[in-house]
């Protein structure tokens, strides 16, 4: 039963699920309209290129196993998913984007650099990062009502990757540690780019 749930929440809290829960806080709490273009964008970008990235190299044999079991791949597959990222945000400036999606998309991008730096060195947890990001947008966005769900979705997911054999403890904390960029965003960087008043 236990197994079932950890799996389960591998499966439902996966990095390509997290940036549609993304999109729609942005869409429920950010105040201002998303066009559905805007979200297309944003969703292509963040989740379904970086998807078809690991898709591909798992059939050409770059990687063994679709959840990259081994650091190196994840290096090239999280520098692809920032390049990505970067793009949509581009793309979303060009689009003339709400703001908000804008700024989540941006803070994303600064979440996935710091991923990848740390995947240079180590393996890190794209779940826990991924579900960390949720909790700090939906605290940004909607407060802590918001946030103290999502942030035990958050740790509910880390235990699950640690779980599973997964990732180890250090793993699942530096997962949950890249989503303080994402905090840094939000609170002052964003500002001084412009994209967060």
């Amino acid at each position: 039963m236990i197994g079932r749930v950890a799996r389960a929440l591998g499966i439902l809290c996966g990095p390509p699920l997290v940036v549609l829960a993304l999109g729609s806080i942005v869409t429920v709490f950010g105040g201002q309209e998303i066009r559905a273009i805007d979200m297309t964008a944003f969703v292509v970008a963040l989740a379904i290129l970086p998807v078809l990235v690991v898709y591909g190299a798992y059939r050409a044999g770059y990687v063994s196993d679709l959840g990259l079991p081994e650091r190196e791949p994840r290096v090239v597959v999280a520098t692809i998913s920032l390049l990505s990222a970067l793009t949509g945000v581009v793309a979303l400036m060009a689009l003339g984007a709400a703001s908000t999606l804008i700024a989540v998309a941006a803070g994303i991008c600064l979440q996935l650099f710091v991923v990848d730096l740390i995947t240079l060195r180590s393996k890190v947890s794209y779940h826990s990062a991924g579900v960390s990001s949720l909790a700090i947008t939906g605290w940004y966005l909607g407060g802590m009502s918001l946030a103290l769900p999502l942030g035990a979705i958050a740790i509910a997911t880390g235990w699950s990757r640690w779980y599973l054999g997964k990732h180890t403890g250090r793993q699942v904390i530096a997962g949950f540690a890249t989503s303080l960029a994402l905090v840094i965003w939000f609170v002052d960087l964003g500002g001084r780019f412009g994209l967060i008043r």
